[in-house]
């Protein structure tokens, strides 16, 4: 089973970042950024990490910090874990 699925305004966000990323650092810190995204974003899926409880704002939402973005993350049973944003 795929460890996360993007909502729309995720997959939004996330490709902000890689025109971004590419127009302002080139395709190798491009390369490395997603990989480094990649990661964070199974991780904060499984609960891996310091992921940061959400509580607050949603039963189960946790938030997760990579590089300058802020990734929040909607455990679900049964289903892919819903990535909701990606915020810079």
């Amino acid at each position: 089973m795929t460890d996360y699925v993007l909502t729309s305004a995720a997959e939004a966000d996330l490709r902000g970042t890689i025109l971004y990323t590419r127009l302002q650092w080139g395709d190798e810190q491009l390369r490395r950024y997603i990989d480094t995204l990649e990661h964070a974003l199974v991780d904060v899926a499984r609960g891996l990490g310091t992921c940061r409880p959400m509580e607050s704002i949603a039963p189960d939402l946790r938030m997760v910090r990579c590089e300058h973005h802020f990734v929040f993350c909607l455990p679900r049973p049964d289903a892919p874990a819903l990535i909701i944003a990606n915020f810079p």
